[in-house]
């Protein structure tokens, strides 16, 4: 027998499910600065299984492309550092994150490391 409070406590269980989820998935869109959407641990996953598969192991043609890989992570890197500080810089000054002139301002601090 179902009463009136297990029903109450089964759809609040699903609405607050719902809205952790949608939550965190705003949270991921709103602080993602990749050139895509995908998430970095599912590209962690996909290195791995390439790497057991023995399909990404390093050969003498992609050699280079290796290298330019770990140039492209590195400008990764530092996209995510300028985002980072600038954001960071956007909640301490209370400017407004458009206005441009404290993105500038990062910038040329982590150009000038």
């Amino acid at each position: 027998d179902v009463t009136w409070f297990s029903k109450f406590n089964l759809v609040s269980l699903v609405f607050a499910s719902a809205a952790l989820f949608e939550s965190a998935a705003v949270i991921y869109f709103y602080y993602k600065t990749g050139e895509d959407l995908i998430p970095d641990w599912v590209k962690v996953l996909r290195r791995k299984v390439k790497r057991k598969d023995g399909r990404d192991g390093p050969t003498q043609d992609n050699k280079n492309s290796t290298s330019s890989h770990s140039s492209s992570d590195d400008d990764e890197h530092e996209q995510r550092e300028i985002a980072y500080q600038a954001r960071k810089a956007e909640f301490r000054n209370g400017d407004d994150f458009d206005s441009g002139d404290g993105l500038s301002q990062v910038r040329q601090n982590v150009e000038s490391r």
